[in-house]
């Protein structure tokens, strides 16, 4: 029996051009994790409204189907879905409840939850991504974060 043996060289090779084609065969769901997300603005579609000055509310999809982060008083996570196509459900969060000295803070802490809940559609472009709401009547806007960790 005659055995055969493959140079290391060529297997990885073999290895390092098969990685490199596996990005474009990423689904794009999976464009939304491993990046860190920050909050810029919430509500109507063309009207939002930006973040209080100063705060700072962030959000990690993991590739694992689950999500984190920090809704600007508390750390939250939950477990979600996505589709190529775009849709999204975001499952029960689970969150910290710290109180905010701040009542805006909290106020604006509550309605990004609660929209984000209510999540049913996602739309990256470059470094933004929009999460959208109430039929699509409204959006959680995000842009990549530049100085996570």
């Amino acid at each position: 029996m005659k055995r055969h043996t493959i140079n290391p060289v060529a297997w990885m090779l073999g290895l390092a051009l098969l990685a490199a084609g596996c990005e474009d065969e990423v689904p794009e769901a999976m464009h939304i994790c491993r990046t860190e997300w920050i909050l810029k603005s919430l509500g109507p579609v063309g009207a939002e409204t930006p973040i209080i000055a100063n705060s700072r509310v962030e959000l990690r999809f993991a590739c694992d189907d689950t999500f984190s982060g920090n809704s600007g008083c508390n750390s939250y996570s939950g477990q979600f879905s996505a589709t190529d196509a775009g849709d999204i459900t975001i499952g029960q969060t689970a969150m910290t409840e710290m109180a905010c000295l701040d009542a805006a803070l909290m106020d604006q802490e509550a309605r990004y939850i609660g929209a984000l809940t209510r999540v049913t559609r996602f739309e990256r472009e470059d470094d933004t991504l929009r999460l959208y709401y109430n039929g699509g009547a409204e959006d959680l806007y995000f842009e990549v974060c530049t100085d996570c960790d």
